[in-house]
């Protein structure tokens, strides 16, 4: 049997103030969404946890990127970022295949 009461309880929830590029420091945009809602604008999160068979085990690594500092990091790679459209729903090859024979 379970007995039980009714509670008026208020949820806690958290409010992301601010969100900071670790590469340059500078804030990430606010926006306000298509409703009027705040938003920030588009920037990469890039949340890791290293396993057992590295340097860093079980150590978990936050960081954000602005899509400025994004550009610049990218530019660094020796192999391209594999590149897709989402709104083909698959029917892209990524641009770093195309060409290759597939």
């Amino acid at each position: 049997m379970v007995k039980y009461h009714v509670e008026q309880v208020t949820d806690k929830k958290f409010v992301v103030d601010n969100i900071y590029c670790n590469m340059c420091g500078k804030p990430i945009k606010k926006m306000k969404d298509m409703t009027g809602d705040p938003m920030f604008a588009d920037y990469l999160r890039v949340d890791k946890t290293w396993g057992y068979f590295s340097n860093k085990d079980c150590r978990r690594d936050e960081f954000h990127l602005c899509e400025d500092c994004y550009d610049k990091l990218i530019k660094q790679f020796k192999i391209p970022v594999s590149k897709y459209n989402d709104y083909d729903f698959g029917s892209e090859l990524p641009t770093t295949l195309k060409g290759r024979g597939f």
